[in-house]
């Protein structure tokens, strides 16, 4: 016998109440077949929340929107699961991309950007850091890429991220139908791409069969196809010339380079240009406009940037949230976010 007893729809009335929204393409699309029920909901909880956070000035200096969850609210969402599971499904939409997390330490709730998966363009387990590089190394060269694997990855690790407080939603469940037009419509963007500048490959040291195949995983490890066309209009021919920086430092001829007054041999070299993204060239795109000093040699600069753009995004991103969260405008933002909220409650 059923526990509780319902009406019948007779119309819209099922309009009338408010509903969790999923992406349906989390459950027929094959790349998201790894993807649990949990951490569908949890995302379809999250992405809601987004608007929200907009609308309340959530968002960062470079427009990025990002929301506040406790660990506890994260246990609600989850029909009161357990920590563990909690922080595992947090964990898994971290480690699919779809979620990223920004440690603020001190008793401060972390920060969580939500990531469009609409604009995914490409498996991340195709690109792992080192997999990439060994492709590309000989084999007399693999010993030494392990040898140095351990002091590379030093520099190269990521922050431990974590989950702390805010407050629950509630609200009820059910999926949504995703838009396939809007879908075709987001990812129709930048499809139109300028005439690519051709690279002059007989300044490297390999055949040009290899040179082909590092240049084309470059090209893929940046998202060029995309990124080259998007930021042709803002940064003018910067992303391309970026581009052919990435290429020479993989495939030039030399022994060793000067970088930042620090000398490192070939082998570092490739492995870090190779270990190159989007969004570092994004980072270091920005921090050249930033720069409103005389540069007064501006390879060797953009070299440098790039180069120490995997070790430093990060931390000067998280700096960035660490200074917005001290500022007046956030404070004088949460105290009438709180005052809304208590003049709601009287009512």
């Amino acid at each position: 016998m059923a526990k509780f007893e319902y009406d019948y729809y007779s119309g819209a009335e099922s309009e009338q109440f408010r509903f969790l929204k999923i992406p349906k393409v989390f459950f027929e699309d094959s790349d998201y077949e790894e993807l649990g029920l949990a951490e569908c909901i949890l995302y379809g909880f999250l992405h809601e929340q987004v608007a929200l956070s907009k609308k309340n000035g959530w968002v960062d200096e470079y427009g990025r929107t990002y929301v506040i969850r406790s660990l506890e609210s994260v246990q609600k969402l989850l029909c009161n699961c357990s920590p563990d599971k909690a922080r595992s499904t947090l964990k898994n939409l971290i480690d699919f991309g779809l979620i990223e997390k920004k440690r603020r330490g001190q008793g401060k709730p972390d920060i969580i950007y939500v990531k469009n998966f609409v604009t995914k363009k490409l498996k991340i387990s195709q690109l792992k850091k080192v997999g990439v590089c060994e492709i590309f190394f000989s084999e007399k060269e693999k010993p030494k890429l392990l040898k140095e694997k351990k002091s590379i990855s030093r520099d190269m690790k990521n922050q431990t991220l974590e989950v702390e407080k805010s407050a629950p939603n509630n609200t009820n469940l059910k999926t949504n139908e995703f838009n396939k037009t809007n879908h075709n419509l987001i990812q129709g963007i930048g499809n139109n791409i300028r005439e690519q500048i051709r690279v002059d490959k007989s300044q490297y040291d390999s055949d040009e069969g290899e040179v082909e195949k590092l240049i084309e995983q470059i090209k893929v490890n940046i998202d060029y196809d995309e990124y080259s066309s998007r930021y042709h209009a803002e940064y003018n021919n910067r992303y391309e010339e970026m581009f052919q920086i990435i290429v020479e430092m993989v495939v030039g001829r030399r022994d060793k380079l000067v970088i930042g007054g620090t000398e490192y041999s070939q082998f570092i070299i490739k492995k870090r240009f190779m270990s190159l993204n989007a969004s570092h060239l994004e980072y270091a795109m920005w921090k050249l406009s930033e720069n409103l000093g005389e540069i007064h040699n501006i390879k060797k600069y953009m070299i440098a940037t790039l180069f120490n753009a995997p070790t430093t995004m990060n931390n000067f991103y998280t700096q960035l949230v660490y200074h917005d969260m001290h500022s007046d405008k956030w404070f004088k933002m949460i105290e009438k976010k709180r005052n809304e909220e208590k003049v709601s409650f009287d009512m």
